[in-house]
């Protein structure tokens, strides 16, 4: 990782300074910390030898977090030092610069001051100097951040750098801290590595290590109401970044959090799994745990809409699935244009509020406890469900509240699974990162929670996750290049990632506004100039939007085709939002030209790169085609690309039957299916990932297939002149 990446990272954690503390002090104070007398590695730049091919080895790193309070305030000092032995030209550039924010305000509290960090580098050349850098007095801002170039940076030296940051607030009510997840693995190998952890009464802090990490342990001190605990490592590899891993779900990590809670009152407004004690680390969460938050936070009974009095549904599951898209409406797209209202100020606040009032969903426990009112009101019977998704582990080692995802499941014909909406969520459509994981069935008697059940979610399959592309291919004028017009199709987790990722406001809220019946925005303003004002400001805001709604679909046309500038003329058009169903699919088109690419001359024939218009495929080196890790992939998937190309006149093509290939393995199948039909070439390549997950022994067999896919990427068709 660049020097600059982990320098953002770091310090996006805010950082308040106590009303004593200036900012010259609290730099003595991390300076004395990390490089004063008692730094044990200020000598240290030897490497084992097993590491001499490495690109940099990280000799020391430390990351602190402490816990601190006085009454109502609160104290938050965290900490990252590394020192790196740089062996390559690669790792110099890595860290031959870094961008960091001086100032912000903590967002933790009632009441903070300005923020302020502390962050010093220094460099220890291979005869023993070293150079400090005045990261103050070199720092360059640009927009709203700071940019330090690292000078004389070499192959050989070692690089001291540390961030220091003291987050300081008041609050009377409990603050729970963000939880720490991170493997001990680094993008470099680590010599020894050292977490420390501070705290005292009135903090609660949850650990655990998994996956073989060492056990974090506790320091005897003589301070009665402080309590100080380290865990330490040593030789560790560097972070392998093979393709379909979890890291924390396969190499050793540490996860844990802070809740600080000042008396039993708060402790219990806390939507948390807390210690019993504040001097005991908490470690498991036991099902009556479970049970007992969400029997205190799951409210039922409140939320009830008037929308079903005088609607006839065939079924009860047509039913449900009407409410989803209504909520998703009424709390998520109704509110879009007023937003935007506001934001721009299109609308004077005051005369805004008196027209439009949005109402949210503030989070899963606010849409499980609406939804279920509905549900009870409507005489359809559910399920409450506590996940935890894929890449964070087994749901049975569960420790902070923010890593549940509630879902409810309904007692219908089919049976549908539903969650906090989205903008273009599809009701019934679980997560793929929830897909086939354990749950917790939460079982209710009277309406509160008396079981637990340990359940399994379904998992979508290929047939569910479709991907259609079709493409119809000719030359150029110019005989050097093709032109395009492409038609795309999705169904399933495909189409919800092109939906997040393209999609602009006009494309679902005129659409919900139809569908719904409901009262556009600008028509809740009586007076006619006003509708016609606030009309032409969505034009020009639309307009802008559009413009940058083209610039994300051919950027994405040229990352399919890894093209830059030989990619002209791009046109497309949204065929289809694919919002209301999970067989809806979600269609787009395109047309462009693609310049002085996949088309040679060979004498007076010419060769196509047919193949190529599948688009780029995944490479798996060599040195990739065995793993020990098993593999995590995003989802069961099936994608189909049908290419016409027509052959121009005066040009004949030669026989395509070699490009005929055809495999099927327990991991999915493989087929290019390629003929002549008067005078196109048409090639069909059906590619099918049959698992969201393969064991580390079937990687060869989807690797089979990825193969397969690469190389009919690279199948030609050759043209002969008549």
């Amino acid at each position: 990782m660049k020097l600059k990446h982990l320098l953002v990272l770091a310090w996006l954690m805010p950082c308040v300074l106590m009303a004593q503390k200036t900012p010259e002090k609290v730099k003595q104070e991390a300076k004395d910390y990390f490089w004063g007398a008692n730094d044990a590695y200020k000598d240290v730049v030897d490497i084992p030898e097993k590491w001499n091919n490495e690109s940099a080895v990280i000799l020391y790193k430390n990351q602190n977090y402490d816990y601190h309070k006085y009454a109502k305030n609160v104290t938050f000092t965290t900490s990252i030092r590394k020192r790196i032995k740089l062996l390559d030209a690669a790792a110099v550039e890595n860290y031959s610069e870094f961008s960091y924010n001086k100032f912000f305000r903590s967002s933790k509290g009632k009441r903070s001051k300005k923020s302020y960090r502390v962050v010093a580098v220094k460099i220890i050349k291979p005869d023993g100097t070293v150079e400090f850098i005045d990261v103050d007095e070199e720092a360059i801002k640009q927009d709203d951040k700071y940019k330090v170039a690292i000078r004389n940076l070499e192959i050989g030296d070692v690089l001291d750098f540390y961030v220091y940051v003291v987050e300081s607030f008041v609050s009377k009510e409990a603050v729970k801290f963000t939880p720490e997840e991170e493997t001990l693995a680094d993008d470099y190998p680590v010599v020894d590595y050292k977490l420390t952890l501070k705290t005292e009464n009135d903090f609660f802090i949850t650990f655990k290590n998994f996956n073989g990490a060492p056990e974090l342990k506790q320091i005897p001190n003589n301070e009665r109401n402080l309590r100080e605990y380290e865990l330490v490592a040593h030789d560790i590899p560097k972070f392998e970044s093979e393709r379909y891993i979890f890291p924390l779900v396969q190499m050793p990590t540490y996860k844990f959090q802070a809740v600080f809670a000042r008396s039993g009152k708060f402790e219990d407004r806390t939507y948390a799994f807390l210690p019993e004690d504040e001097k005991v680390i908490k470690s498991t969460v036991s099902k009556q745990e479970v049970i007992n938050l969400y029997d205190d936070w799951l409210d039922v009974g409140k939320w009830k809409y008037d929308r079903y009095k005088n609607l006839f549904f065939e079924n009860k599951a047509d039913q449900v699935v009407d409410l989803y898209y209504f909520m998703r409406h009424h709390y998520l797209t109704n509110n879009i244009m007023a937003f935007y209202a506001y934001d721009k100020q299109l609308v004077e606040v005051e005369k805004l509020m008196s027209k439009w009032t949005p109402t949210m969903i503030n989070n899963d426990r606010h849409f499980i406890n609406m939804f279920a009112s509905n549900l009870e009101k409507m005489d359809i019977g559910y399920d409450i469900i506590v996940a935890k998704k894929r890449y964070d582990g087994d749901i049975k080692e569960l420790l902070f509240t923010e890593n549940v995802n509630l879902i409810i499941k309904t007692h219908t014909t089919p049976t549908l699974y539903f969650t906090n909406p989205e903008l273009n969520s599809d009701a019934g459509q679980i997560s793929p990162l929830l897909e086939g994981t354990e749950v917790y069935f939460l079982k209710f008697d009277n309406k509160r929670l008396k079981d637990i059940e340990l359940q399994t979610l379904p998992v979508s399959t290929a047939e569910d996750n479709v991907t259609d592309y079709t493409i119809e291919a000719s030359l150029t004028d110019d005989f050097k290049g093709l032109q395009l017009k492409t038609k795309r199709s999705a169904i399933g987790h495909r189409k919800s990632s092109w939906q997040s990722y393209y999609f602009i406001y006009p494309d679902y809220v005129y659409e919900d506004y139809e569908y719904f019946k409901s009262t556009p925005f600008i028509e809740f303003f009586s007076s006619k100039k006003r509708q016609q004002r606030l009309r032409d400001a969505f034009d020009a805001i639309e307009a802008d939007h559009k413009d940058k709604q083209k610039k994300w679909f051919e950027a994405g046309a040229k990352e399919f085709y890894e093209l830059e500038d030989e990619l002209t003329n791009y046109e497309y058009k949204i065929d289809s939002t694919g919002r209301y169903g999970l067989k809806d699919p979600m269609v787009y088109s395109e047309s462009f030209d693609i310049n002085n690419k996949f088309v040679k001359k060979a004498g007076p024939n010419l060769i196509v790169e047919i193949g190529k218009l599948m688009g780029n495929q995944i490479l798996i080196k060599e040195e990739d085609q065995e793993r020990t890790l098993d593999v995590y992939q995003q989802y069961a998937k099936k994608l189909i690309t049908e290419v016409r190309f027509t052959v121009p006149e005066g040009y004949v093509a030669k026989p395509v039957d070699n490009l005929n290939k055809s495999f099927e393995n327990e991991a999915g199948s493989f087929t290019c299916e390629a003929k002549i039909e008067g005078n196109q070439v048409i090639m069909t390549v059906t590619e099918i990932h049959a698992h969201n997950f393969e064991k580390a022994e079937d990687w060869p067999k989807l690797v089979a297939i990825l193969n397969a896919a690469n190389e009919a990427s690279n199948n030609k068709v050759l043209l002969s002149k008549k």
